[in-house]
């Protein structure tokens, strides 16, 4: 078994670039992810970052981040934590940033300069090192979510600084109220609603530091084609299914088991990452096999329609009618 806890490293070897995945539980999506990533890069150092009672697999190197010095300030993190996030749970808005701290304790106690963070929900399908040194000039890679937050499911973090620079902040976002109020002012939904991520927060902090990013999107018109969400058909040719009740995501073909997705006008474009966001992630391991087939993708997308309908009625009674019932109360 390649588990490689107890070991100890000395900084990255030359020319290597670590893949990093923070999970917890052993889920179908993150076996696919990291045997995927091992398939593209098979001499690259995979590392999986899991929970305490999660079984370890045995072609990655893992790492339990609970109780170890992996989970260094993450009780506290948890500690000053505010929810203002009407789209996640707590739990999980909030594991997606303290996995942040454990990747950066990651990175120092393994003496990593660089690394390449991945989420579970991410298929690659290209040499990182070789990506990496394209890379090189920015601290971090970045893709758009929407105008105020940046995704971050693929970050080749080029300079550990950086991160370190992150991490600071936020820790400081959740005790410093101006910059927790200029965090949500630019994450305002309406409704009085929030979507403060991990997301927004990086967005802030890329726009009050000195560090260098870059965006996968501007990198379109030459061809580097890291996929930003699946479901993000702008400029795409997308598969429809039932127009205006399920969502669109983009058209897939396969060619020497290589994903393209056809723009527009026509062109393909060689995709280097496919990002399988939200309830998209049952087309993993479809996409895995190479296939696409219609029925099977509909027939999933039409049992997770069903299965929200209770829950797209308690956000509509929290979020619009409860208020307004409310209102009429008071009136009368």
């Amino acid at each position: 078994m390649m588990n490689r806890e107890n070991a100890v490293f000395v900084g990255e070897e030359k020319g290597s670039l670590p893949i990093i995945v923070v999970h917890q539980g052993n889920s179908p999506p993150l076996e696919i992810c990291l045997r995927q990533a091992r398939k593209s890069n098979p001499q690259a150092r995979i590392v999986w970052l899991h929970g305490a009672s999660d079984h370890p697999l045995d072609f990655v190197e893992c790492h339990s981040f609970q109780n170890s010095d992996l989970f260094q300030e993450v009780p506290f993190f948890h500690s000053i934590y505010q929810h203002f996030s009407s789209s996640n749970s707590l739990e999980a808005e909030r594991f997606c940033m303290s996995r942040w701290l454990i990747v950066r304790n990651f990175m120092r106690r393994e003496k990593l300069t660089r690394c390449l963070g991945i989420d579970s929900d991410v298929l690659l399908f290209c040499d990182v090192r070789e990506e990496a040194r394209r890379f090189e000039p920015y601290a971090m890679t970045f893709a758009h979510w929407n105008a105020t937050q940046n995704l971050i499911h693929c970050n080749f973090i080029q300079n550990v600084a950086a991160l370190e620079s992150f991490t600071e902040y936020m820790l400081q976002v959740y005790q410093n109220q101006d910059l927790l109020e200029r965090v949500k002012q630019t994450s305002h939904k309406k409704g009085n609603r929030y979507r403060v991520s991990d997301m927004s927060l990086f967005y802030d902090w890329s726009c009050h530091v000195p560090f260098r990013f870059c965006f996968y999107e501007d990198f379109y018109v030459d061809g580097i084609f890291f996929d930003s969400c699946i479901d993000f058909t702008h400029d795409f040719q997308a598969s429809r299914y039932l127009p205006g009740i399920f969502r669109p995501f983009k058209r897939i073909t396969w060619r020497n088991e290589r994903p393209y997705a056809t723009l527009k006008n026509g062109l393909q474009a060689p995709m280097k990452t496919i990002h399988y966001h939200g309830d998209l992630k049952f087309l993993m391991p479809l996409h895995n096999q190479h296939r696409s087939p219609h029925f099977v993708i509909f027939w999933h997308l039409f049992c997770r329609k069903i299965k929200k309908i209770p829950h797209k009625w308690k956000l509509l009674w929290n979020n619009h009618l409860c208020p307004i019932f409310s209102i009429t109360r008071k009136i009368s």
